[in-house]
């Protein structure tokens, strides 16, 4: 199978939301309003004029915009076309959420302000709270709005509209690279070692256990029982024992010729994207005595690897996807590969469908029904593809410097993108647990959002 382009119209849009059989899209000089009835001819019909929108979302028949002059509501009942209803000038917002009938808006100045659009034609000013410095993002569930900023997570209680009031943060020092999250405990590699924080309450996330390293280079993690599998990029893999959550203990280490950047546990093998030596499968029955029973050498640099039933899908940098039939762990056998033409990251599988974070080139799809034969499936542009996570119909991308994005994957040869989360770092990482997302951010530490229904 492969994917054929049926329409297109015009380019350089940076924001898109569908209702209806429109597309309202932001480009340059404002808003445009795309009928797409017919699929292979879309054709503009609308166009609102105004400088630098921010953001997008539509509840109801309601769309709301903001923009340099600060909120805007419009009546979108009669579809294809833009009637404003009302607005709300508030300076410099960075981003905002609605729910039940409440725009939550972020800005620098401000922090958090609650506005009431229950009556969208009179937005009304509510109350505001302080969250800190260079807001990025913003979700609200449960009466709590989780924003992120450039010290972290802030999580401000808006159960009362008029009386918001801060009740968490939390800040993550280092360098984080990757998250996993399980019983209520987040495990995070900081590049010198591994963060453990308690995330049972979210309005009081905390460090209760650290393990570092001066030499070591963590990369990503593996969390199976009470072991925690660390990919080095120095030394190849570290085995942490944190059944004692407040001192995890290195147990036992296998060092590569290539140093480690993935790492992959099922059963009693971990399987590691071990640079430019390829795909190395390891004996992990004893984790205090990690043994080396397999290796295949991969054209390009091994970078990520997920295993599906028995083959193991590795994202090997310039060089694409690699798939390796893992049915005999000591005699790895590579089957087919693709190239993709960006820098692939970061792999997933669910089904017969390869996900691939592919950096500059964005998100790929692969068909893999036919190991020696994969093909490409979809595409989705994105800045830079780091880290890939897959709940149900929904995939979750770090996308480095454009931080988090939403991608709806319900139709995989058209993958589309749902949301955008700016972040302060560079978003390698990314988990999802228990209604939350956790994005490991670089210099900008561990953002945490709500999901919304």
């Amino acid at each position: 199978m492969s994917l054929q382009s049926i329409g297109q119209y015009g380019g350089a849009y940076h924001w898109v939301l569908a209702k209806d059989n429109h597309v309202y899209a932001v480009k340059a000089g404002g808003l445009a309003v795309i009928d797409v009835h017919d699929p292979t001819e879309p054709k503009e019909v609308g166009f609102y004029r105004t400088n630098r929108i921010v953001e997008l979302h539509i509840s109801s028949h309601y769309l709301y915009m903001v923009d340099a002059a600060g909120l805007k509501v419009f009546d979108i009942n009669i579809p294809g076309h833009l009637r404003l209803a009302g607005a709300l000038g508030i300076e410099d917002i960075r981003s905002f959420a609605i729910a039940d009938g409440y725009a939550y808006l972020i800005s620098n100045k401000k922090g958090v302000s609650v506005v009431d659009v229950r009556d969208p034609s009179n937005p009304i000013l509510q109350g505001e709270v302080r969250t800190g410095i260079s807001p990025k993002g913003i979700c609200v569930s449960d009466g709590h709005a989780y924003v992120a900023d450039v010290s972290g997570l802030k999580i401000a209680c808006v159960k009362s509209p008029s009386k918001p009031f801060l009740v968490g943060r939390l800040g993550i020092p280092g360098w984080p690279k990757d998250v996993w999250v399980s019983n209520n405990h987040a495990y995070v590699a900081d590049v010198i070692g591994l963060k453990l924080l308690d995330v049972s309450n979210p309005a009081k996330p905390h460090l209760v256990g650290f393990l570092s390293d001066p030499g070591w280079k963590t990369a990503r993690l593996w969390v199976e029982d009470d072991f925690v599998y660390i990919a080095d990029e120095a030394n190849g893999l570290k085995i942490v024992d944190a059944s004692d959550l407040t001192n995890p203990i290195l147990v036992g280490s296998l060092d590569t010729d290539g140093g480690t950047w993935d790492v992959y546990v099922r059963g009693s093998y971990a399987y590691l994207a071990d640079y430019d030596q390829g795909l190395k499968i390891v004996d992990i029955t004893d984790p205090a005595k990690p043994i080396l029973v397999g290796s295949v050498l991969l054209k390009g640099r091994a970078l990520g690897i997920r295993v599906e039933n028995s083959y193991a899908y590795v994202a090997c940098g310039e060089e694409g996807l690699k798939v390796v039939d893992v049915t005999n762990p000591s005699k790895p056998l590579l089957k087919g590969s693709l190239e993709t033409h960006g820098n692939s990251w970061d792999v997933s599988v669910k089904y017969n469908l390869v996900y691939l974070a592919d950096g500059p080139e964005g998100l790929k799809v692969v068909d893999v029904n036919q190991p020696s034969h994969p093909v490409l499936l979809g595409t989705l542009n994105t800045e830079e593809a780091r880290g890939i996570f897959i709940v149900g119909d929904c995939l979750y991308l770090a996308d480095g410097q454009s931080g988090l994005k939403v991608v709806d994957i319900s139709s995989p040869s058209r993958p589309i993108l749902r949301e955008n989360l700016s972040l302060d770092g560079f978003a390698r990482g990314v988990f999802v647990s228990g209604g939350y997302v956790y994005v490991a951010d670089g210099d900008g530490g561990m953002a945490v959002f709500c999901l919304r229904e």
